[in-house]
């Protein structure tokens, strides 16, 4: 997961109205410009992870260097080729687990494939190879490289859910994928 750490810092909120139980009162007091008594909440410091996500562009370029291809169009043709023939083989629940991190561009692709479908892993390249455009070992080698950076973006446990859920003759799709991603 891509994220950067930084340190905010929180003006003082002022509420105008008090809190009708004395239990929700805070000890600092404060009078505003009016005179009327507005009760202060200071947070002096707060270290937070914010993670950032891939957007549509980050992907598709990320796509297109990992499988070096020369122009944007044919790492979007890959993506859709992969995402849906995987959209079509997972559950819809795993699909839409998935994809829910991915920019809203590339989620659709998985999201909107018919579901639940059965077939082996033989068939999800002959699949990938027609919709991409290019024989089956070029699309076995698309398929683990897209995976491989799904996996960058989801959290490890959606992976392996997806993992987990497939059949023994899919683990050639995720031979790319570092070990310590899935942990």
């Amino acid at each position: 997961m891509i994220g950067r750490s930084c340190r905010l810092e929180f003006a003082p909120l002022f509420e105008r109205r008090r809190p009708s139980s004395s239990r929700f009162r805070t000890p600092l007091k404060q009078r505003d410009r009016a005179g009327t008594a507005a009760t202060a909440s200071f947070i002096s410091r707060v270290d937070v992870v914010i993670p950032i996500a891939m957007n549509y562009t980050e992907f598709i370029g990320q796509v297109q260097h990992e499988l070096e291809f020369a122009r944007a169009g044919q790492a979007v043709r890959a993506t859709r080729a992969v995402l849906t023939t995987l959209g079509e083989r997972l559950q819809g629940g795993e699909a839409t687990d998935l994809a829910s991190p991915l920019p809203m561009e590339i989620d659709r692709y998985l999201i909107a494939a018919d579901h639940g479908q059965r077939f082996d892993y033989q068939e999800f390249l002959d699949r990938v190879a027609e919709r991409e455009g290019v024989d089956r070992s070029d699309a076995n080698y698309h398929a683990q490289q897209l995976v491989a950076i799904v996996a960058s973006v989801v959290p490890p446990g959606n992976i392996e859910k997806v993992r987990n859920g497939l059949p023994e003759d899919f683990d050639p799709l995720f031979e790319l994928i570092d070990e310590s991603a899935l942990e």
